[in-house]
């Protein structure tokens, strides 16, 4: 079990909640984080060799806790199945050259790499991941 994974989705859902009994809106960065993490998620477990079904389903179970209202679930759940469907589209024979020594790195440049195109896309500005 990756706990550090299921911290950051607990920490992100910190960010989703409020004080205020309104939960205030994500920001351009809060999405774009947890898209990231989305990507890292589900590229991992395409790598395990996870299918596409158990992979969304695992992501959901991780994911679905930032919801705090139907905008956000409504959000989570279109951000899954398109991570999910991206990350399931690549050619098997291209990840069949990743050494399975490198497959957490190459989830988390992954996640990276959907993180800054997000951010790109939602502000026209990249920015690079940390």
């Amino acid at each position: 079990m990756n706990t550090s994974k299921y911290a950051a989705a607990i920490l992100f859902a910190a960010v989703f909640s409020a004080a205020s009994p309104e939960p205030r809106e994500a920001s351009v960065q809060d999405r774009c984080i947890l898209t990231g993490l989305m990507a890292q998620t589900a590229m991992g477990e395409r790598l395990a060799g996870t299918d596409i079904g158990q992979a969304m389903e695992k992501m959901t179970e991780r994911y679905m806790v930032v919801a705090q209202n139907d905008a956000t679930r409504a959000f989570v759940e279109r951000q899954i199945a398109r991570v999910a469907r991206g990350i399931y589209r690549l050619p098997q024979s291209a990840l069949n050259a990743v050494p399975k020594s490198d497959y957490e790195i190459f989830a988390r440049d992954a996640g990276k790499a959907e993180y800054e195109l997000c951010m790109e896309a939602l502000t026209g500005n990249p920015e690079k991941a940390k």
